[in-house]
């Protein structure tokens, strides 16, 4: 029976397994770190592909975006446009008497502490119906009455009737009415003063 003797030290065979260890350790790490860095590359080139695909979709899409953003102030432009459209033509339809209220105010400033304006009443004229072929023709004053926006009738007091008369003229004066009669100019009591309570009716 043959008996083997081994000579190798230990420390040399403790050597030579740490280097084969040593050895498998780095081609792991090896293997691994070109798997990572293939990976990697591969991450940042489809990174790129995507960005680029995106600038040309956002490019390609942009002019419609703009389409849609100017289509989108046009459409809040055209809703204010027809908001001021409804309001002018719903001051027109009231026929709200702004600007003979402004020349009424400009015929009182002509009569300083002299007259003052207790009520203001304004009637708007019924539209004419046009007429039938068996109505008779309406006169040419009615119609020339008929024509025009309304009928302004102010009443207040006055000093005496020099500034109703002031006042009469002044609201001429400013052309902005067809016509300005005195309907009425009485003397009445205010407290302890005689004052003249007037009427005036003009024709917008």
């Amino acid at each position: 029976m043959k008996q083997s003797v081994n000579l190798v030290p230990d420390s040399f065979r403790r050597a030579v397994v740490a280097r084969r260890l040593l050895r498998s350790w780095l081609m792991t790490s090896l293997v691994t770190a070109i798997v990572l860095t293939a990976y990697a590359a591969w991450e940042r080139e489809n990174y790129s592909r995507t960005l680029n695909r995106r600038l040309v979709v956002e490019s390609r899409a942009r002019p419609f975006s703009e389409m849609s953003n100017s289509a989108t102030r046009m459409a809040e432009e055209i809703r204010l446009i027809e908001q001021s459209d409804a309001l002018v033509h719903r001051l027109s339809k009231d026929q709200t008497p702004l600007l003979p209220l402004a020349l009424v105010s400009a015929g009182v400033k002509a009569c300083p502490d002299q007259l003052w304006i207790k009520h203001v009443k304004f009637e708007q004229n019924q539209k004419s119906e046009k007429p039938t072929a068996n109505a008779p023709a309406a006169p040419k004053e009615a119609e020339s009455v008929a024509s025009g926006q309304g009928r302004l009738i102010l009443e207040g007091l006055a000093v005496d009737n020099l500034a109703v008369a002031a006042f009469v003229a002044a609201l001429r004066d400013t052309k902005g009415f067809r016509s300005v009669e005195l309907k009425s100019s009485v003397v009445t009591q205010v407290g302890d003063q005689r004052q003249m309570s007037f009427s005036i009716e003009s024709e917008l």
